[in-house]
């Protein structure tokens, strides 16, 4: 499962264990320790962003396009199986639309019959609603930036890059979450601003296919617009 999102069609991600271990402090690593730190405070002080996540699987593939602000967010997920699901938050409410019934019935315990009825039609989730949370905290700026930060004891300081035009310090981290798996990330922080521009995390399992993940921060502290569907039906009309 996606760390962020609700799963739509099985990707599955390898997910952040933090180590125990310590490490050396090298001078590479201080550094590399020091940049990260500087960006997740920079991204904690953030109200907004828009990005694209990409994910990857062999031949499948989810795409994630987002804006999230202070008091809104949006992700339109898209895949390669031409599932689609839109997710919106809007005045502590939450509107849904999907075409996929699976994901109807994995995600909310809808009958075959109730998630046909569904598909399709912008779902309102309101805050007393149980699936309420999960869904809300997946839609904040730390959810979708985290992912990518390696862990401080594994973090390492690349060569600055230039990203378009913007000088970057890339950190890099490798990590095993599970026995025999290997989760390796980066993430180019801006030098001006200790902000994400890029990052990419690959998760490798012997006998499992590997997953490939890649994101594109932008619009650090611009206006977001999420819109209200002009109608919608409660989730409860579904599931009870």
């Amino acid at each position: 499962m996606n760390p962020r999102t609700l799963p739509l069609v099985g990707l599955v991600a390898l997910g952040l264990i933090a180590s125990a271990c310590s490490s050396s402090s090298t001078p590479t690593h201080a550094q590399a320790v020091k940049v990260l730190t500087a960006s997740e405070k920079a991204v904690e002080k953030q109200t907004s962003l828009r990005f694209v996540d990409v994910t990857r699987i062999k031949k499948q593939s989810e795409t994630v396009n987002g804006q999230f602000g202070a008091s809104s967010a949006e992700e339109v997920i898209s895949t390669s199986n031409h599932n689609q699901l839109d997710i919106r938050l809007v005045n502590a409410t939450i509107y849904l639309k999907t075409n996929s019934t699976n994901f109807l019935m994995s995600s909310f315990s809808m009958t075959a019959a109730k998630a046909a009825a569904a598909k399709d039609q912008w779902i309102m989730i309101s805050s007393s609603d149980p699936s309420f949370s999960s869904i809300a905290q997946s839609l904040t700026i730390s959810q979708v930036v985290g992912v990518y930060y390696p862990t401080k004891a594994k973090a390492t300081l690349g060569n600055q890059v230039t990203i378009n035009g913007v000088p970057a310090s890339p950190i890099s981290g490798i990590t095993h979450p599970a026995k025999k798996a290997t989760q390796t990330t980066t993430v180019n922080i801006a030098v001006s601003t200790s902000l994400p521009l890029t990052a990419k995390l690959v998760a490798q399992e012997p006998g499992k296919p590997s997953e490939t993940k890649n994101a594109t921060f932008s619009k650090w502290g611009g206006p977001v617009s999420v819109a209200v569907p002009s109608s919608s039906t409660p989730l409860s009309t579904f599931t009870s």
